[in-house]
């Protein structure tokens, strides 16, 4: 889904919702690189890390994150990046159990996600 912002500088960002993130990684989001500028979601019944990757093939144990976010149990979690993260090659996200560490592969409760990307 694109989302027009309004005014005579509009620019088009990209809207995905993804109701069952988990251990899998979800490749090339968007297909394209870009910046991504919102994470909003809600943990599934355990802690869950959030990890997001710059690479087309990213595979979950093997591929290390660009950048990681622990969200408690249940809990709602929203981060707004002003000036965007950076992904030069792809957008690619799953969620484990265990750490941000690239080899940890443990599953997790599927959370909500939506992420806002250009």
């Amino acid at each position: 889904m694109a989302v027009k912002a309004g005014g005579s500088r509009a620019s088009i960002y990209k809207l995905s919702t993804d109701t069952s993130v988990a251990a899998t990684v979800v490749q090339d989001a968007f297909g394209s690189a870009g910046v991504l500028y919102q994470v909003q979601g809600t943990a599934g019944g355990a802690a869950t890390y959030l990890r997001f990757y710059d690479d087309s093939a990213a595979v979950a144990g093997t591929t290390e994150p660009k950048v990681g976010f622990l969200v408690a149990s249940g809990a709602t979690f929203s981060c707004y990046v002003v000036e965007g993260i950076p992904f030069t090659s792809a957008f690619a996200y799953n969620a484990t159990a265990n750490s941000c560490d690239p080899a940890d592969t443990g599953a997790v409760a599927a959370g909500s996600w939506k992420f806002i990307f250009k």
